[in-house]
């Protein structure tokens, strides 16, 4: 498996419950957050409830607070996900 395939699969389901949650926390509606992070309302929303997404590292955590800073600014947040997958030990090299 790649290094970004592992992240596909294990760590963006974690990282999308987490800024799923910040960004509810911070009042932002499931239909907008659905957009930002193009995905379903259904999915938002299991997301919200732990259906989907696993449970996040420390380090997910903080990327998930900082992805919801930039997506709240409508700033590129790519950077940040090769940034959560290099430091959470999925790929020794930048994506």
């Amino acid at each position: 498996m790649f290094p970004c395939e592992k992240f596909a699969k294990d760590i963006l389901p974690s990282l999308r419950a987490e800024t799923v949650k910040e960004l509810i926390r911070r009042g932002v509606q499931k239909s907008i957050i659905a957009k930002q992070l193009n995905i379903t309302k259904s999915a938002v929303t299991q997301y919200a409830k732990g259906v989907r997404g696993g449970s996040p590292s420390k380090v997910l955590k903080k990327y998930a607070k900082k992805i919801a800073d930039r997506l709240e600014t409508r700033k590129d947040v790519k950077d940040l996900l090769c940034k959560a997958c290099t430091e959470s030990g999925t790929s020794p090299e930048k994506c």
